[in-house]
């Protein structure tokens, strides 16, 4: 038999050199200081790009709506709106020099959607829902669909607040909003966490987004999965009823308070699913996600059921998952039917007929820190544009069918 010839190629003789080196002069080990010059100058680099991305203060500024749009959300056509728009004797809205056509604030359009609009009125004396949007896996969606949702919800006449508990801030970023350069520990749910404030009232901020507001996150939230076990010994500190009560003169302000949480079961998650009147899960047509999910309800079974009290007495109003990232096929024994049919047959009701198909569309808007709400008339012509966004307003309306429902029952 031939002997294998040897590869004499400049490369290949660079590497058994490099090879070699590396034998003889092996290259120090990475201290931490190092590490945190990696971590400088990876924040900078983050920094450049955000203020090349992002307009001077106020960066991030809302999207305005034509008459058509406008008349959409209103459930109306347009000649109906119109006329509801004199019946009011409406002066919103007007036709800039450089369009033909008239163009409404996104305050303007919240406010002709609760005047005028078909949706219910809210009930009274009612308290504000909690929803956690949350994952056992990272990448499935949680952060995009978490705060298109809290936009939704504003344009269905809610006042929504967000609560970023992720220490990534990835929420907070899409806000226009540094986690690390702006924001500020006691900005952010820690003060509270350390019990130095007797609520999250404190943290709450305007955003751009009218009629949503935030408090944000940063890296110095992970400081809560340190402080809320620390607590636990303390006599009378419930550690997983700690968020539930910092939120409790929330839920007489806002309609809706959204939760974006760490994609972990640790304490903050566990405080967030504890407080939940509604869960969230979306699931991405993947073996793993599937897994994941799984794993991530059983989890939190077993955690809740060592919680004194809380597994006899918690009573959610509603549980979605959500299939998100979708590449279906009409052959049902393509991989993602098949997963498709795997979750239908875990989950049964609790899976929503909700299907956020996979999309460039939140890879474009993201990568400008943005959500496909925050994008112009101009933008949203596409057929992508539109097949993604429709299953995103089918979300949001089941999501208020549910709170129409919650409040129903008392």
């Amino acid at each position: 038999m031939a002997r294998p010839k040897k590869d004499f190629s400049p490369k290949k003789e660079q590497e058994q050199k490099s090879i070699v080196k590396a034998i003889l002069e092996p290259r120090p080990k990475i201290s931490i200081t190092q590490v945190t010059n990696i971590a400088a100058d990876a924040k900078a680099v983050l920094e450049a790009v955000r203020q090349v991305m992002l307009e001077p203060f106020p960066r991030k500024l809302p999207p305005e709506f034509t008459t058509n749009q406008v008349a959409d959300l209103c459930e109306m056509t347009k000649s109906e709106f119109k006329s509801a728009e004199i019946s009011i004797e409406s002066t919103r809205g007007k036709v800039k020099s450089s369009d033909n056509y008239k163009s409404y604030t996104l305050k303007e359009t919240i406010e002709l959607i609760k005047l005028i609009g078909k949706l219910p009125p809210l009930p009274k004396k009612k308290q504000g829902k909690v929803i956690a949007v949350a994952s056992y896996k990272g990448g499935v969606g949680k952060t995009t669909i978490s705060v298109s949702l809290a936009q939704a919800l504003t344009l269905r006449g809610l006042k929504v607040l967000f609560i970023d508990l992720d220490p990534q801030g990835s929420a907070t970023t899409l806000f226009g909003i540094s986690p690390e350069v702006e924001v500020q520990y006691e900005e952010t749910i820690m003060p509270f966490i350390y019990q130095d404030e007797p609520d999250l009232m404190y943290a709450v901020q305007n955003t751009y987004w009218d009629f949503l507001d935030l408090i944000p996150a940063s890296s110095e939230v992970l400081g809560a999965e340190y402080i809320l076990p620390a607590n636990a010994s303390k006599e009378g500190y419930v550690f997983w009823d700690q968020l539930n009560q910092g939120i409790k003169p929330l839920r007489d302000i806002y309609d809706v308070i959204v939760l974006d949480t760490s994609p972990s079961l640790g304490y903050l998650t566990q405080n967030a699913m504890a407080m939940a009147d509604g869960i969230l899960t979306p699931c991405p047509l993947e073996a793993l996600d599937f897994a994941s999910l799984t794993q991530f309800y059983g989890v939190f079974t077993e955690i809740s059921s060592l919680l004194p009290g809380y597994f006899e007495d918690k009573k959610f109003d509603f549980i979605g998952v959500i299939i998100n990232k979708a590449k279906l096929e009409k052959d049902d024994f393509t991989t993602g039917n098949i997963i498709k049919s795997w979750i239908k047959n875990s989950f049964k009701e609790y899976l929503w007929d909700v299907i956020i198909p996979d999309s460039k569309i939140p890879k474009e808007t993201t990568s400008q820190l943005k959500t496909i709400f925050d994008l112009s008339y101009d933008e949203v012509k596409s057929t992508a544009y539109k097949r993604f966004r429709e299953p995103l307003d089918k979300l949001a309306d089941q999501v208020l069918l549910e709170l129409y429902e919650a409040w129903k029952r008392g």
